[in-house]
């Protein structure tokens, strides 16, 4: 396994925002974490990147086993994509995807042109982040995580903020990194795209996670009512057909 998740909690006082958690993705595979605001998944990814502490329980990256009391320190493997970027308004794009390297043995000019390319970027590698829209904003810190050459990548809400397009883009993205043996394990709101690009689904709500499973076994009326709290319904009942973004994978 890639990434094993086991009893893991993490705290902030004595709330437990994560609350023994347990998960497994395997070398190629893509997890995506959904749940409500204030569900824990943000918490569990920074543990995951060594953000936060591990309060208890284990984290295993590519190997390398972090225990209660400990951060994950594992920089080599794992690239991370927060749902908020802090980020200098005032750096060059290009400036920020080089900078994101330091430590892991820099870049080339070739890859650096190569993942512009493939986040539909480069043609703004000059310009400021600050004069960036939010959407092309999130396609500049998702090229940051990759330009990395990660074993795992981690996403925060990769989706958010994009047009019909982008999304299209990254989840095409996704779908290439698994299929070069990335593990990738993503954090969203677009419930209703996971299954597009995900391997397994794995539901939190307060802290926990209550299901977990293949997308269709995951992504149901009956399981999201019970989480979300509210009345879902199929667009077949509303006699409208839903439209979404096919996901584009890079050749």
């Amino acid at each position: 396994m890639s990434v094993v998740i086991k009893d893991l909690v993490v705290k902030y006082g004595d709330f437990k925002a994560v609350d023994k958690v347990s998960l497994r993705v395997g070398r190629g595979e893509v997890l995506t974490i959904v749940g409500p605001n204030g569900a824990g998944k943000t918490s569990l990814l920074k543990a995951l990147v060594g953000i936060e502490p591990i309060a208890d329980g284990v984290i295993e990256v590519c190997g390398k086993v972090f225990r209660s009391g400990e951060r994950v320190k594992a920089p080599k493997y794992i690239s991370y994509v927060p749902a908020v970027p802090d980020v200098d308004p005032w750096s060059r794009v290009e400036d920020l995807l080089r900078v994101a390297t330091y430590g892991v043995g820099g870049v080339s000019d070739d890859y650096l042109r190569y993942v512009a390319k493939l986040l539909g970027i480069e043609g703004f590698m000059s310009r400021y982040f600050g004069s960036l829209s939010s959407g092309e904003g999130r396609l500049v810190m998702i090229a940051t995580a990759l330009v990395r050459r990660p074993k795992v990548v981690v996403m925060d809400e990769p989706l958010t903020f994009l047009d019909l397009r982008n999304q299209a883009r990254v989840m095409g993205i996704i779908r290439k990194l698994a299929n070069e043996e990335t593990t990738v394990i993503v954090a969203s709101h677009e419930v209703h795209l996971t299954p597009l690009y995900s391997d397994y689904v794995a539901v939190m709500s307060r802290g926990k996670v209550v299901a977990e499973g293949a997308p269709e076994e995951v992504i149901r009326g009956d399981v999201l009512k019970e989480v979300y709290g509210v009345e879902l319904v199929s667009t077949e009942e509303l006699r409208v057909k839903a439209l979404v973004p096919k996901p584009e994978v890079p050749t």
